[in-house]
């Protein structure tokens, strides 16, 4: 058994195969792992990169659905005859007036208050299309908000206010403007957008799914799931949700703005809901210089790795393949180059051992076939040779055998 090992080992077909295999499964390892490393490293680059477009998308569309809001208001405010009515709290002329404004401009909620703070007469959409219905009496003169905007204050943003308050189960975010009627103010229109709206207009502009943090940090709205029990890690304590702000106002050259402000750092995070893999980045939920919390963006992660997987199998089937045909093409070379010098050697042999009508047989036009041709060449001569040696020492052995037939021999007397 040794010596069949030391055979292999020290045999010209594994000294010819063996350098090209073991460097051929280092450069095949570093490759494959450089290869596998670069295209995680740029898959995960631009999921990032499309989170964060995510973020600038929401927060941006935050801005612009506020818009939105305060355009109804201006037009639930200045359609003609709504201050007399409000001021005379004419339910039958409102009614008129202020559904066809709600099913028009598609608002979630639109209420007129009177001075002091209680539903004259409110439209609320009731979550059939677009059809809404009719709501009095609702008190939000517990709003702060409220009771600025019907005290006719006026702040660096104007005289309106938006706030986040429950309504029964839900929660809405309240733009508040008032209504004057020539110079007095006799009342405040309130326009709503309930955050289970929100959150899915925000999706669908960002294609992504949004969750709304309070300042507390935990879940007022997400479209990941309805089952806020499931969204426990996502959830952020009152020390986390600050340690997040902090990072929102620290400038970085990594990440561009997700919020309002111009350069801002956005943490992320990954989180598991539902067996499914989400990376998440989050924003600052801002409004007329006013925190309502955190939003994040989520886009799932999972064919990030199920992409890592398929390349790094790829990469293994291409490296395997790849061993394979060198240990193929050397153990072939090697043949090419054995073969002949295995013959070389037998016919050497057999010429040692005395066999000299053995030839190599071998045409080729390399250094193996000149060997071989010489190696004829060599034993042709040595032919040769033996047949005039053997020619010679006939002709020695007749002149002996001749020399014997005439020789006299005498004594010394010479007798």
């Amino acid at each position: 058994m040794q010596r069949l090992l030391r055979r292999v080992f020290t045999s010209v077909s594994t000294k010819i195969i063996f350098p090209y295999l073991i460097l051929t499964m280092i450069v095949g390892g570093v490759g494959a792992f450089v290869v596998t490393n670069l295209a995680t490293s740029t898959l995960q680059e631009r999921f990032d990169n499309q989170l964060l477009d995510a973020g600038r998308i929401v927060s941006e569309s935050i801005i612009d659905l506020e818009q939105e809001r305060l355009e109804v208001l201006r037009a639930v405010a200045f359609t003609e005859g709504l201050p007399q009515s409000l001021a005379n709290q004419d339910i039958e002329a409102l009614e008129q007036l202020i559904p066809p404004i709600g099913v028009n401009s598609d608002a979630f909620l639109i209420s007129v208050l009177d001075p002091d703070g209680i539903e004259v007469l409110g439209w609320q959409q009731n979550g059939r299309g677009r059809e809404g219905a009719i709501t009095t009496q609702n008190d939000f003169s517990n709003f702060p908000d409220v009771q600025q905007v019907l005290a006719g204050r006026v702040d660096e943003f104007g005289d309106k206010r938006v706030l986040l308050a429950q309504l029964g189960d839900q929660f809405v975010l309240l733009t508040v403007g008032p209504v004057y009627d020539d110079d007095d103010l006799v009342g405040a229109v309130v326009v709503g957008e309930s955050l289970e709206r929100l959150v899915f207009r925000l999706s669908e502009r960002s294609i992504s799914r949004v969750t709304l943090l309070d300042t507390q940090g935990q879940v007022l709205s997400s479209a990941l799931t309805d089952d806020f029990d499931v969204l426990t890690n996502i959830g952020e304590s009152p020390e986390r949700y600050n340690e997040i702000l902090s990072l929102l106002d620290r400038t970085s050259p990594d990440y561009k703005v997700v919020v309002t402000a111009a350069a801002e750092e956005v943490p992320l995070r990954q989180i598991e809901v539902l067996g499914q893999t989400y990376r998440l980045a989050y924003g600052h939920w801002r409004l007329r210089d006013k925190s309502f919390g955190l939003f994040t963006v989520a886009l799932p992660s999972n064919f990030i790795v199920r992409t890592v997987a398929t390349s790094r199998d790829t990469l293994g089937l291409i490296f395997a393949l790849s061993t394979v045909a060198v240990l193929t093409l050397g153990f072939a070379i090697a043949r090419r180059i054995l073969v002949p010098l295995e013959q070389l050697v037998n016919v050497s042999t057999a010429v040692v051992e005395g066999d000299l009508d053995r030839r190599t047989g071998i045409e080729r036009q390399d250094e193996i076939g000149e060997l071989a041709h010489s190696f004829d060449l060599m034993t042709n001569f040595l032919v040769t040779r033996n047949k005039e040696f053997a020619e010679q020492a006939t002709n020695l052995e007749t002149i002996l055998n001749s020399i014997a037939d005439g020789v006299i021999l005498l004594d010394n007397r010479a007798r």
